[in-house]
């Protein structure tokens, strides 16, 4: 029969480690994240992108496409906010260089302490990424389709969505 004592003294040292090398990794990702997003900010600024503007929109998209074709997935929208994050925080100025200690008191300048993560600050610290126009086809169409939510559709109103996809037409069932 195992001792309670060494039991419980196992499970507390379990949970310690779990804690701390989960503390470590959010630190790397979030490290990681600031460092992406100053390498692609300073690439920006040489091209001469607008912050926020369009020219970063349109970096963020085939940047995330290269890293894609490199077998490094990440979304534009990812890219753009470790743009934001860099940009919001330059006076953070992580290094790869730096050790976990230095990273941490570093990091602890933002709210969240040990319970700081990559998905905390994205949410809660960066501005919400501009809103993504929806072409005009698709409103159209969307909004033909919810109008007859809950109504029985004719053959007639197949035929007018069928229209609207096909050719864009303006034409909706009276």
């Amino acid at each position: 029969m195992e001792n309670i004592e060494q039991y419980q003294a196992v499970v507390d040292d379990a949970v310690a480690i779990i804690v701390e090398t989960g503390f470590a990794s959010r630190i790397e990702t979030i490290r990681g994240k600031w460092l992406l997003g100053q390498v692609v900010n300073a690439h920006c600024e040489y091209v001469g992108a607008e912050k926020g503007g369009r020219g970063i929109e349109s970096f963020a998209t085939r940047f995330a496409k290269s890293l894609g074709e490199q077998g490094q997935r990440i979304s534009s929208r990812e890219v753009r906010r470790c743009i934001q994050f860099y940009q919001k925080y330059p006076e953070l100025g992580l290094s790869p260089e730096q050790g976990m200690a230095e990273t941490e008191e570093r990091l602890f300048q933002l709210p969240g302490g040990k319970a700081l993560s990559w998905k905390m600050i994205a949410k809660d610290l960066l501005p919400d990424p501009p809103a993504v126009r929806m072409p005009t086809k698709a409103l159209r169409v969307l909004a033909y389709s919810q109008e007859r939510i809950g109504q029985t559709w004719t053959k007639e109103d197949h035929s007018n969505l069928e229209r609207m996809v096909n050719r864009g037409t303006k034409d909706q069932a009276a």
